[in-house]
């Protein structure tokens, strides 16, 4: 079921990248020509993040399974822990989208996720319960709704009028 998800972010990724500065150009006038170079680096960004992250995803499951096995009342706790830390990083592959406009590197991006942890759960949540929706349509509108409610809420957090390599 996760790996759905993640499944869906890499597929999807050149549509989400466009979709993403379309929807920022709209905010702010932020303009980037379209550079093949450029939207190819975008794309193996976008799987290396979700690539990642997925590792990174099922590697803390698997500590938090053997801590739940030592120690039985974080059982109790594994739903809610499960839901929180694939929100968490499926709203880091939404807001990387406007971190790598921002020209910020992988470290950079990870570092401004964890800094706004909130908003990539918030936003990751969205996304996941999307999911939910019978016959795949949640499948279909999750990723476009995200991807637009990540470049409005990074918008309100960093000010994207601010982007210097933006042509306006």
């Amino acid at each position: 079921y996760k790996m759905r998800k993640y499944i869906v972010f890499i597929a999807l990724s050149p549509l989400l990248t466009q979709l993403s500065m379309l929807v920022e150009k709209k905010l702010t006038g932020n303009n980037y020509p379209f550079d093949w170079p450029q939207f190819r680096k975008d794309i193996i960004r976008a799987i290396r993040i979700a690539t990642g992250n997925f590792v990174i995803e099922y590697l803390l499951v698997a500590v938090w399974f053997i801590l739940a096995l030592v120690i039985p009342y974080l059982s109790y706790a594994t739903p809610v822990f499960m839901f929180c830390l694939g929100c968490y990083f499926y709203g880091f592959g939404m807001l990387d989208y406007v971190n790598e406009r921002r020209r910020l590197n992988i470290t950079e991006s990870v570092k401004f996720v964890r800094e706004h942890s909130g908003l990539a759960i918030g936003n990751g949540a969205i996304f996941s319960a999307m999911f939910i929706i019978p016959y795949d349509i949640g499948v279909i509108f999750a990723p476009v709704l995200a991807i637009v409610a990540a470049t409005f809420a990074m918008h309100e957090t960093v000010d994207l009028n601010k982007i210097e390599h933006a042509v306006k």
